[in-house]
């Protein structure tokens, strides 16, 4: 029986158990074939909802509807364009609330045409700032993200899906199959799985015995690879050859038919102008689109291979399959060349007076372009969602590469980096209190306690600076009345009040340390104190 249900990801208790707390799961072993047939159904309000046939190319326009599905699936009661109000007052309506348990998730869906901003990023954050913490965030956006959006949303703690994300997700809640304890899956072919459980999972904070793995997956995402050559030439007026030579390759999301290449087809032999106003271009789309060229560069960089894994106890696994043939792969991949190749060849033509510079068009015929090799490959890629105190936190990163494509916990709240404008930090641990994760200037440890604090849950010694937990820095300072440390608290031996070691004055005469009430200064450039007693007598 596995350790994590195999359909929401649940952790269990209890190994006889024959059913999933929270989504309701069957927990005996069923053969696959009946695993694949099976009608998935989600429960709302004691009713069953029948899911209706799968459709990639409607996941979009009935973004929603999938995406309440999902949550519903994984024993989250949802609601639909939930208008609540907030601490200032305002009424704040969210696309879709879903609440199990402790975990109460707000979720934005965008599905635009053109990529998720920094300002729809922050508009979400400010409601979520609205509803108090703890609610946690969701910005779903089905055209991807710009990469200041990106950061500011990780951040801040706001989970992302993307474009691949969601057809993923949804692909695999429609069709796919998570696997069970002791499963052996055929990866044919698949990018190497170099980045293991362990790996995947590790943490490099202070407290991270404070941290559990609520949920953690490994999805095997299929794409297209599809290497080609595009030679051709062309004759301009003036009778002038262009040999137009460019080999590549053609990445094509097996799922939803999208093509992953951001970089714009760089030909030989074009006009000098023209090439650095494309290469321009190209860097603009790759700073835009991380996460695609993220994906890309891991397909184009690494070869895959056939072999296999067996599933353990720790994370399911969900290998899912092609929803695009290979024929209509190739044609969007050919399509893709030929708007991207089209462009405008210079020429000079000659008048009686002077020379003008002159434009025609090229478009790339069919005909030149081969495909020289097409594959199809899976892509591994982690999914692990860590819980501290009830603050949830999500890591994605890349099985082969073990690049990271989200993850909430790595940086400080407190440093978002937002071009060049500032500089992340990486955290050091967890609060305590509320979970959160900071960097070194915004968490400190109790040196009495041990317990590692923010700076909204511990308290800082008006004298010494060094933070404790509340219940070990309760004196106050009787001077300025903040709180004062142990180490840091001194009595005055004139009038007996308690106070921080930074207020205490020294008598010229005596020595004795008294407070700044029992202290007399005199003279007028270079002034002298002098305690009370030592003045009086």
């Amino acid at each position: 029986m596995p350790q994590f249900c195999p359909q929401c990801g649940h952790k269990l208790e209890f190994s006889d158990a024959k059913f999933c707390p929270d989504c309701g799961r069957s927990l005996t072993p069923i053969e696959s074939e009946t695993i694949e047939t099976e009608l998935k159904e989600v429960s709302k309000s004691n009713e069953v909802q029948k899911i209706p046939k799968f459709n990639i190319h409607e996941a979009g326009r009935k973004l929603e509807q999938n995406i309440e599905l999902l949550f519903q699936s994984q024993g989250y009661q949802t609601e639909r364009n939930k208008r609540i109000r907030g601490k200032s007052g305002t009424l704040n309506e969210i696309d879709i609330i879903a609440i199990r348990d402790r975990d109460r998730v707000a979720i934005e869906c965008k599905n635009y045409s053109n990529l998720v901003g920094i300002e729809k990023i922050r508009d979400f954050l400010f409601k979520l700032e609205d509803l108090e913490n703890e609610w946690r965030g969701v910005f779903i956006a089905y055209s991807d993200f710009t990469e200041d959006a990106e950061q500011l949303a990780e951040s801040e703690r706001v989970e992302m899906w993307g474009h691949d994300e969601i057809t993923e997700k949804i692909a695999a809640f429609y069709v796919g199959r998570y696997s069970v304890k002791g499963e052996k899956i055929e990866l044919d072919p698949a990018l190497e799985l170099n980045i293991d459980y362990e790996k995947a999972s590790v943490l490099y904070l202070h407290n991270k015995e404070k941290v559990t793995i609520q949920k953690a997956s490994l999805f095997f995402h299929p794409y297209y690879k599809i290497h080609f050559h595009l030679r051709d030439q062309v004759q301009d007026p003036n009778r002038k050859m262009h040999i137009i030579d460019n080999k590549g390759i053609i990445v094509v999301d097996a799922l939803s038919g999208k093509v992953l290449n951001k970089e714009l087809i760089i030909e030989e032999g074009i006009d000098g102008l023209i090439q650095s106003i494309k290469q321009i271009a190209s860097q603009k789309e790759r700073k835009r689109n991380r996460r695609l060229n993220v994906l890309f560069k891991e397909i184009k960089e690494h070869n895959s291979r056939n072999y296999s894994i067996t599933v353990t106890e720790n994370y399911i696994v969900n290998k899912l399959q092609p929803e695009i043939i290979l024929r209509e792969a190739q044609n969007l991949a050919v399509d893709y060349i030929i708007s991207r190749g089209t462009r405008e060849i210079s020429y000079v033509k000659r008048r009686r007076d002077y020379d003008e510079t002159m434009y025609m068009k090229y478009i790339p015929k069919k005909s030149s372009i081969n495909i020289i090799r097409k594959e199809i490959l899976l892509v591994p890629r982690w999914e692990i969602y860590f819980s501290s105190l009830g603050t949830i936190f999500t890591r994605e990163l890349l099985g082969c590469s073990g690049t990271i494509l989200e993850d909430t916990m790595a940086y400080c709240p407190r440093h978002v980096k937002l071009g060049m404008l500032s500089q992340r930090k990486k955290t050091i641990a967890v609060c305590e209190s509320c979970g959160r994760a900071f960097c070194e200037d915004h968490i400190d440890m109790c040196p009495t306690c041990q317990k590692w604090l923010c700076e909204e849950h511990g308290v800082k010694c008006s004298s010494c600076g060094i933070q404790f937990c509340t219940t070990d820095i309760q004196k106050i300072c009787q001077i300025c009345g903040i709180p004062t440390c142990h180490n840091c608290l001194n009595a005055c031996p004139i009038c007996g009040k308690e106070y921080g070691s930074n207020h205490t004055n020294v008598c010229e005469k005596c020595g004795a340390k008294v407070c700044p009430e029992c202290t007399v200064s005199k003279g007028i450039l270079l002034k002298t104190k002098y305690c009370k007693k030592c003045i009086s007598t």
